[in-house]
This record gives C-alpha cells, structure tokens and sequence, in this order.
C-alpha cells in the first residue's frame, strides 16, 4: 500500500452513466408489471436485502477466524517458549524443570495456554453468534483458575 497521509484533502466526485437500451415491449412489460420472471423492483430490493445479510455474516466469520488464529497462536507459543528454554511444559512435575520461563509470550501473561484457549473459546461464541456462549467462556475462565490453584500452584511453590 502507498502511504497518502501526507497528501492534502481533495474533493473529488466521481460520475458514473449507462445507456440500457429496451425494446417497447420491454419497457410496457417493466410498467405494466407484467415480466414472466415476476416484480422486477421486488427482485431488486430482495437482491440487496440479501446482499447487505451476507456482508454481516461474513464480517462475523472473519471476526472468529482472526479470534481463532490469536488463540491458536497464544497456545503454541507458549510451547515454543518451553522448548526454547528446554525446559518442561507440566506443570505437575516441578522438579524437572530446569529454569523459569520469563522470555517470550511469558512477558506478557502467566500461562498463554489457558489465554489461547479462552480466546478460541471467544472465536466460538462469535462464530455462532450466541452471547450465552460467554457465560461458557467466564465459566472456562473460573474453572482453569481453580484447577490451577489447587493442582499446579502447590508443586511450583513447594520448589525451593
């Protein structure tokens, strides 16, 4: 793309000019509303009804596609960050860990996996539209919490 924001506002307007040419017949068929197909306005409003629905749709679609990769790229790179300190992903064995993860997406959050996963939890809700789905997502939040708390929080504070 060519950066314009240095450019000076201009007014512009832009004329657009067709010629459709009709037989009489056609023309009397349009204003009698007699065309073999049916109601050529009604076709025409219906047309852009139907147009106007699936820019929506698809602005959604491509919402949760954007959530889904965000929340696919949060879980993976969590790992990566693991296997680049070589070190262990489980949490339950502490002992094997050879050094604290602090690089990487571990600047920005505490355990990017349950991050990732909410997101793609976010991605779903959005898909289908559904905004019950975010009690799902605000349940998922409180019960990776406590799983937390009571299963991988001891272990890691036990560690001298």
């Amino acid at each position: 793309m060519v950066d314009v924001s240095d450019k000076a506002d201009t007014a512009r307007t832009a004329i657009a000019q067709s010629l459709v040419e009709l037989t009489p017949a056609i023309v009397a068929a349009i204003t009698d509303d007699n065309l073999p197909k049916g109601d050529l306005y009604a076709t025409a409003r219906i047309a852009g009804i139907q147009a106007a629905t699936i820019l929506s749709d698809q602005q959604t679609l491509v919402t949760a596609i954007v959530l889904l990769v965000l929340g696919i790229g949060f879980a993976i790179s969590g790992g990566i960050s693991f296997r680049a300190a070589a070190t262990t992903v489980n949490p339950l064995k502490p002992e094997t860990a050879s050094s604290l993860v602090t690089s990487g997406i571990f600047k920005y959050t505490r355990n990017p996996m349950y991050v990732g996963l909410t997101i793609i939890l976010l991605a779903w809700t959005t898909y289908l539209a559904a905004p019950f789905g975010l009690v799902a997502v605000i349940g998922f939040k409180g019960l990776t919490v406590v799983a937390a708390a009571r299963n991988e929080m001891p272990p890691e504070m036990a560690k001298p």
